[in-house]
């Protein structure tokens, strides 16, 4: 009788770690669905809620400088360039204790630049993959995206 008890107990413990676990990960994915929905916005000082001050990004653009308000810069320059700038968040895994996650995203927009691209059209995919702080923000970066689908 006690075996049987110790391994309820023991069975129950386990199921509500998972249980927690798997709450942990959806606040974890919503918090980085609307970290996209900022990108697409013209409110990137919201991005302080959910990415550190000293945040790494390990692919930076040319130019761009350290930290969040470098990567904010990157964002804005980006926004001037393609007026109608969207991230739409298409698959989004995070792991288990909610300190990794990997984003497969679509990038579209219009080329709002004064030259011979103006009004051409981007439709682009990317990934990137976050490293959590201990507060769940993000710390760290890598990415990608089809660049040489931006210049067609």
């Amino acid at each position: 009788m006690k075996k049987r008890i110790i391994l309820i107990v023991l069975l129950n413990f386990a199921f509500s770690s998972f249980s927690l676990s798997q709450d942990m990960c959806k606040t974890v994915e919503m918090g980085v669905r609307e970290v996209y929905n900022i990108f697409s916005s013209n409110d990137l000082n919201k991005l302080n809620m959910y990415i550190e001050e000293d945040f790494l990004d390990h692919t930076p653009v040319e130019g761009q400088e350290p930290g969040l308000n470098g990567f904010m810069k990157c964002l804005e320059k980006r926004q001037m360039s393609y007026s109608d700038l969207k991230f739409t968040v298409k698959e989004i895994v995070v792991s288990p204790d909610g300190k990794k996650a990997s984003v497969l995203y679509n990038l579209t927009g219009t080329n709002a630049v004064d030259n011979k691209d103006k009004n051409s059209k981007i439709d682009v995919i990317g990934i990137d993959f976050l490293l959590f702080s201990d507060k769940y923000k993000a710390k760290e970066r890598w990415g990608y995206f089809q660049a040489e689908d931006m210049i067609k």
